[in-house]
């Protein structure tokens, strides 16, 4: 009834009540309402909160001409930016795009930074540069093992122990420890 009388003094005009809230999040997503997003992720920094909404309730987010995004931002003082899932799955379809490519200018040296960690897939194989290496022991299938590029020859480790070794140009795999007193003879 009150906010009746407050449309009524108003002359008419419409008003929009919204719960304050504390959280930051929970505030912008109700300074959104009607819509319901479906997630607020915000950028400290920057100050913008980045708004997931469902498809068909962009138009309440964004109001007509973006009203109400800029009602939202005027309330919170956070630059809203209103985005459904679809094109958040396109703009992580570019994301991933860039980081191939910027992958693909990635020298061959690149074991000279250390150790590179990969996970044991399913049927106990690793892979590196698009080569499969393996099949690796039993015990280490789904667990994260650690790689390393030494003269052509690939270690495996896991937990810091030296347990496997392949020839990097033919994938075959070597003895753990090269026999010393074979190669002083």
């Amino acid at each position: 009834m009150r906010i009746q009388n407050i449309v009524n003094e108003l002359m008419g005009e419409k008003i929009d009540v919204i719960e304050w809230s504390a959280d930051t999040q929970q505030f912008i997503a109700n300074a959104l309402s009607p819509a319901k997003p479906i997630s607020v992720g915000l950028n400290e920094e920057d100050k913008v909160a980045r708004v997931i909404v469902p498809s068909d309730q962009m138009s309440l987010a964004i109001g007509k001409d973006g009203q109400n995004a800029r009602l939202a931002y005027k309330l919170t003082g956070w630059r809203i930016d209103v985005k459904d899932p679809e094109s958040i799955r396109e703009q992580d379809g570019d994301l991933l795009r860039q980081a191939r490519a910027a992958l693909a200018e990635v020298p061959d040296d690149l074991m000279a930074l250390g150790r590179q960690p990969r996970l044991v897939r399913g049927d106990g194989l690793i892979t590196l540069r698009d080569r499969e290496f393996g099949p690796l022991d039993a015990d280490l299938v789904g667990m994260s093992v650690d790689v390393e590029l030494v003269g052509g020859v690939l270690n495996v480790y896991y937990n810091r122990d030296l347990r496997a070794r392949y020839a990097f140009d033919t994938g075959a795999k070597l003895p753990l420890y090269e026999d010393v007193s074979a190669s002083n003879a």
